[in-house]
């Protein structure tokens, strides 16, 4: 005669199954954290160098030295533009998503006329 009653067999089962889940849930939810905050640094970063080559490009040697703060995202960016002999010199300094400082340096050689 064949057992028909088979219920611990699939409390077994859904035992093991929890067990796999959760262990992958808890590999891949800090992993995937990991990837958002390195996407949101570069992100941040290239937003940076984009807003400092832009702006270095229309300042006039007259202007200079400038300083300004822009928001980037959720940070606070201060930018200062500078002369340095002929050369047109952009730093921005923030505090990147993994609460680090960072800065970054652009470089102009405006056209003479």
């Amino acid at each position: 005669m064949l057992k028909t009653n088979e219920s611990g067999y699939v409390l077994l089962e859904i035992i093991v199954c929890l067990a796999l889940t959760t262990l992958l849930i808890s590999i891949c939810v800090p992993i995937i954290i990991h990837i958002k905050t390195e996407l949101i640094v570069l992100t941040d970063r290239t937003d940076a160098y984009h807003y400092l080559y832009n702006d270095i490009q229309s300042l006039n040697q007259e202007q200079l030295p400038i300083t300004k703060t822009k928001q980037i995202r959720s940070t606070t960016a201060n930018f200062s533009f500078y002369l340095d002999d002929d050369l047109i010199v952009g730093r921005g300094v923030w505090v990147n998503a993994k609460e680090r400082t960072e800065q970054i340096y652009v470089y102009y050689y405006p056209k003479s006329d």
